[in-house]
């Protein structure tokens, strides 16, 4: 009997030895440990700096997150730099896909619509993703329906999860632009019908998000099926934008949460008028890209060129004419449209007015915010010095965490907002090294 569990105790070492064989074959050492990245990527309609980037749960069952910072979400969120680049810091521990909020578009100054891509499973991870307005097409898709959109996408000379800014041809990038046109169009009507303008937005965050969605929704679906030559010029593709806010603005006049609480009141002219309108914004943005130099929409594959080359000065130039309030306004001529935003107070933020650490050693510091509207509350950081090296800040909680790397005391103030008000903190972070030490200071 000995004699057998040995031999078995000896088949199961050769087996341990033979995994261990096969993991340094493949360039790691027996003691090296094994990790999974963290996702990270890029958020391009252009490079977009400044977006919330976070993991959205997908409840079990369900093919998409809430697009909602919940808050055991906060942990796996981020914010892009100037070019549009983001990466979390941790893998999350349950099944996700990518979502960007906000954030500015760097090649038009345009402010950038809520945008998803794919994820990954718990524990797993896309560890290089784009997410981008075709990204958000596909993911907003019924599962039955992505490959046909892909194909249509696909058509047009680009793959759906491209990083548009690199490669990209005039008509993809008119598609692209012929979606933010429509997202960004329809927010500023109702907040033009709210009594906003250009510089008031008195729609909240949730709101906008909302609304972007189920346009976004709305012109996926009326995009499944389509071939390139049913979107090779900007009346082509105006009467899909048309039917698409026909579509998403009667569903959000029926059910106020599909647009984020806020109430609609819009007859069926009125919505005629609305879609009309966002459509004849569509016409204006294409034809600016159809005619820049050496661009053909119909002739696809012959010109791959960055969205940089292709979205020029006139382009911006419409794009902006045509998501303004003023053109928000003219949508609204002979139309009755009554738009009651939900009541706003201000965030909260408190926290100790200063706090200490040591150099080498882990640091936290985390204020406490709350909305009375549950509304999504973004944090900003501004001080006397940068914050010191070693350390970052979290714009969806607010916290300070990270191991410092330089000494010095300096003196900040974090500020909350929940898109229409703000509310700030001021501390003083002081941070020395043990006793005896040199090093930098910040």
């Amino acid at each position: 009997m000995m004699e057998k569990r040995s031999l078995h105790a000896a088949t199961r070492l050769a087996a341990v030895a033979a995994a261990a064989a096969l993991v340094v074959g493949c360039g790691l050492k027996e003691d090296d440990p094994v990790t999974v990245a963290a996702p990270g990527g890029a958020v391009v309609q252009g490079p977009v700096s400044g977006a919330i980037v976070f993991a959205d749960r997908i409840p079990a069952g369900q093919v998409r997150g809430n697009g909602i910072v919940d808050a055991d979400e906060k942990a796996y969120s981020t914010t892009t730099d100037s070019t549009g680049n983001w990466k979390l810091t941790a893998v999350p521990t349950y099944d996700y896909e990518i979502v960007s909020l906000g954030g500015t578009d760097t090649i038009t100054s345009q402010p950038a619509i809520t945008m998803r891509a794919e994820g990954g499973k718990a524990g797993q991870t896309v560890t290089s993703q784009a997410v981008t307005p075709l990204t958000t097409l596909v993911q907003l898709t019924p599962e039955a329906n992505r490959a046909a959109l892909k194909t249509t996408i696909q058509s047009l000379g680009v793959a759906y999860n491209a990083k548009i800014d690199e490669g990209i041809t005039p008509a993809a990038a008119a598609l692209v632009k012929a979606v933010t046109t429509t997202a960004s169009m329809v927010v500023e009507v109702l907040n033009t019908a709210a009594g906003g303008n250009d510089n008031t937005r008195l729609l909240s965050t949730q709101a906008v998000k909302s609304v972007q969605t189920e346009v976004l929704a709305a012109l996926a679906t009326n995009l499944v099926g389509k071939t390139a030559t049913q979107l090779d010029t900007g009346a082509e593709i105006a009467s899909i934008t048309q039917a698409a806010t026909t579509s998403a603005v009667t569903a959000m006049a029926a059910d106020s949460s599909k647009a984020g609480g806020v109430t609609l009141a819009l007859n069926n002219a009125a919505i005629s008028q609305v879609a009309q309108s966002v459509a004849t914004s569509t016409t204006t943005v294409v034809d600016a890209i159809a005619g820049a130099p050496g661009v053909s929409l119909a002739n696809t594959a012959a010109s791959i060129k960055p969205e940089a080359q292709i979205v020029t000065q006139n382009v911006s130039a419409a794009i902006e004419t045509q998501t303004s309030a003023s053109a928000a306004q003219q949508a609204l001529q002979g139309v009755t449209v009554t738009v009651t935003p939900p009541t706003n107070t201000a965030p909260t933020i408190t926290g100790a007015a200063s706090a200490s650490g040591t150099v080498g050693v882990a640091f936290t510091y985390t204020p406490t915010v709350a909305d009375a509207e549950s509304d999504l509350l973004t944090l900003s950081i501004t001080g006397s010095k940068a914050i010191p090296p070693g350390l970052t800040f979290n714009p969806l909680t607010g916290a300070i965490t990270g191991v410092p790397t330089a000494s010095g005391t300096g003196t900040y103030s974090i500020t909350v907002s929940d898109g229409r008000q703000t509310a700030s903190l001021s501390v003083t972070l002081t941070f020395t090294r043990t006793t005896g030490a040199t090093g930098a200071t910040f």
